[in-house]
């Protein structure tokens, strides 16, 4: 992609603000591993706890937040994130989790020209931690799409 174009286009023609049920599914997904789960990744990288007072909380967190460009230093810092280079391998990934996501919808979105939620990186006073998005960011870095990330400051 020529610079140029990439500054026309811009980054947001692919992404956009999470809806009210992306939102909402993204949050559920929290609540159920709070306590078994985000607690200690809330002390491992200085996050306030609970993260998410509510969902009206979480909500106004997310609203409150900084979009950018994902770059190789902040993707490095992230430790739950995974980085393949073909739809098969991180197909068999996610094929593996709980709630299966489903990389089809994610790869027609992207090809249909619709915009994708962005994905959900928190930042604490020692690190950082992806709440959602692992499976976006990996389908439009295959696809050579730039990424864009919401990052959510939760810091204690």
């Amino acid at each position: 992609m020529r610079l140029e174009q990439f500054i026309n286009e811009g980054p947001s023609k692919y992404w956009k603000f999470p809806t009210e049920s992306d939102m909402k599914s993204d949050f559920n997904e929290y609540k159920v591993k709070e306590s078994y789960k985000w607690e200690r990744r809330a002390k491992q990288n200085g996050f306030r706890f609970p993260i998410f007072k509510d969902f009206e909380d979480y909500k106004k967190s997310l609203k409150s937040g900084k979009v950018i460009s994902l770059t190789s230093s902040l993707f490095n810092k992230l430790p739950n994130s995974t980085n393949y280079s073909n739809m098969d391998d991180l197909r068999s990934l996610v094929q593996s989790y709980h709630r299966p996501r489903d990389i089809n919808r994610i790869i027609k979105g992207f090809d249909n020209n619709e915009k994708i939620p962005y994905p959900v990186i928190l930042k604490g006073s020692k690190g950082y931690y992806r709440l959602s998005g692992n499976t976006r960011t990996n389908v439009a870095m295959i696809k050579k799409i730039p990424v864009m990330v919401l990052i959510v400051d939760v810091s204690e």
